[in-house]
């Protein structure tokens, strides 16, 4: 009886190391087709990077300071709904700014 569940141990503890082989194969695999690929959202991203390009950085800068100032002047109305929707633009805003920055800096190199 002991002997019956020594193998079917040992066997579980087999096919789990396959599993774990396969699943690294499979990993490996995928990073490398996806580094060796061109696909077509790379495609997109220098589209929409060779446009926001174009834009001057402080846009952003002046954008996220009126949505700041938009929503406390709402918040001073008693709109508190709309002055916490309008307020939580400010960080995407200053962050796709950072983004055109970086950008902008990759694109001059």
């Amino acid at each position: 009886m002991e002997r019956m569940e020594k193998q079917s141990l040992n066997y579980k503890l087999i096919q789990q190391s396959n599993n774990n082989i396969s699943i690294n194969n499979l990993i490996h695999l995928k990073i490398e087709k996806m580094e060796n690929s061109t696909t077509k959202e790379d495609v997109l991203t220098k589209a929409i990077e060779k446009q926001t390009v174009k834009m001057p950085s402080d846009i952003f800068l002046f954008t996220a300071m009126g949505a700041a100032a938009l929503s406390l002047a709402l918040k001073c109305m008693g709109k508190s709904k709309n002055a916490t929707f309008v307020g939580q633009w400010v960080a995407p805003i200053l962050i796709m700014g950072v983004y055109n920055k970086i950008v902008k800096q990759e694109e001059s190199k």
